[in-house]
């Protein structure tokens, strides 16, 4: 049900999502990027939660979300979404489309982990569909990645393509580098077990807090899933 890539054709798996969020089966906030939370609803994350989805749903698109709900409900590691509009804070609905995939919490939880986009802007043809793909594959197969994620512990994501160097950074990436939004923030420096050094938009190094995996893509290559923090101070 979810837009299509312009360049491809293909349906997209998650183009630049603005908010990401963690609901239970029934559709209740349990966390979500503050900053997006901001951007689409003009609240800060922490009044969604305990809040259902459907109470900033527009009436005339209930089905259509509560029809996706259904189906990633019923089937685990499933990937559906719906373009709806979403109520902001001044009353006014603004056109979004979201994706969910079931996953489990750290406590064996059955959650939805959800990536919700403005479709009201063109999407940048020159983003890499193919890192965002490995993202939700990632995020719905390796439980480590779903942890930190489901428990509110990443503030950003990245993918890399550890053959090609091609690189996807979430918008809270280059957020939390001080990059605008017109600016691509760079990969990592360099990686330890639980931090990374990279440079900020002011050019200073910066240390993130981060955990991360390398796998597999079946026909495509290396990939490092990286899930980062904002540390005090600089490095380097």
């Amino acid at each position: 049900m979810g837009a299509a890539n312009r360049t491809t054709g293909q349906p997209d798996i998650d183009p630049a999502p603005d908010l990401l969020g963690c609901f239970d089966l029934d559709g209740i906030c349990l966390w979500a990027t503050d900053h997006g939370a901001k951007s689409l609803l003009g609240l800060p994350a922490r009044d969604l939660v305990g809040e259902s989805f459907y109470s900033f749903i527009h009436p005339e698109d209930f089905t259509a979300v509560s029809t996706a709900h259904e189906s990633v409900r019923e089937r685990l590691g499933w990937l559906e979404g719906a373009e709806h509009r979403f109520r902001h804070s001044n009353g006014e609905y603004r056109w979004v489309e979201t994706r969910g995939r079931q996953a489990f919490s750290a406590d064996g939880r059955p959650v939805i982990l959800t990536a919700t986009r403005s479709i009201e802007a063109p999407l940048d043809p020159g983003e890499s569909s193919g890192l965002r793909a490995d993202l939700y594959r990632a995020l719905g197969h390796h439980q480590g990645v779903t942890d930190f994620f489901v428990n509110g512990w990443v503030d950003a994501l990245t993918m890399e393509d550890l053959d090609t160097g091609d690189f996807w950074a979430s918008p809270e990436y280059g957020r939390l580098l001080g990059y605008t939004t017109r600016q691509s923030p760079p990969a990592a420096r360099e990686y330890s077990t639980s931090r990374c050094v990279v440079e900020d938009a002011d050019g200073v190094l910066r240390t993130l807090r981060t955990r991360w995996l390398e796998f597999e893509t079946p026909g495509a290559g290396r990939r490092r899933l990286a899930a980062h923090q904002r540390v005090s101070g600089t490095s380097g």
